[in-house]
């Protein structure tokens, strides 16, 4: 399995992302620094009540308050090193100044964290978490099981969970279909494996 590629400030999309100077005149509260966190890094930020905080991972959203907490830091430490050096006059400056370095306190950094997580842009449902059981995650992108394509993986799918094996066009099973034989006798099984996938994705009618 190939190790979590987390993303980086070239793949930034999300509406709500506003530069240096910008970020410079939200508050310098503790929303102020939540909005800030989300202004930067919200596309690839959620949270779910009862799951906690979830990371995009380039595959799959991911459980990682590790990562979660590095980019808190990272926003706190821009206060200083990008906003503060947007602004020209001194005694503005000065308060910018103050404020960075309280907001890279231990509570600072929790209290952004804790307020962020009810912001719209990364709040989001816990039971919204891979509910669509057509939607597996393989190594090489997202199989849509009801179609049998395959798909780069998406953000929007939420999905959490990775299979760690690659998804291979026409590819055979022979354990598989050894089953197959046993149990219809070497009878034609075209059209049976379909019926058994519905199953096993708990959406078969009846």
């Amino acid at each position: 399995m190939r190790a979590a590629i987390w993303g980086t400030a070239t793949d930034r999309e999300l509406d709500s992302i506003i530069g240096a100077p910008e970020r410079a005149r939200l508050p310098l509260t503790e929303l102020g620094n939540a909005q800030r966190l989300v202004a930067v890094h919200g596309r690839d930020l959620r949270h779910a009540r009862g799951v906690g905080w979830l990371v995009w991972d380039g595959q799959r959203w991911q459980r990682s308050d590790i990562e979660v907490q590095a980019r808190a830091k990272r926003t706190a430490r821009s206060i200083l090193v990008e906003e503060a050096a947007q602004i020209e006059d001194a005694e503005h400056r000065r308060r910018h100044t103050q404020w960075a370095h309280r907001s890279e306190s231990a509570a600072g950094l929790s209290n952004m964290l804790k307020l962020a997580e009810s912001e719209p842009e990364v709040a989001i449902d816990a039971e919204r978490l891979d509910a669509d059981p057509w939607k597996f995650n393989v190594l090489n992108g997202t199989l849509d099981l009801s179609t049998g394509t395959l798909h780069d993986p998406r953000r929007e799918d939420l999905i959490t969970k990775l299979a760690p094996v690659e998804y291979r066009e026409g590819a055979r099973c022979s354990r598989w279909e050894l089953f197959l034989s046993q149990v219809t006798g070497d009878r034609e099984i075209e059209g049976v494996p379909a019926p058994c996938g519905r199953l096993h994705a708990d959406r078969a009618r009846l």
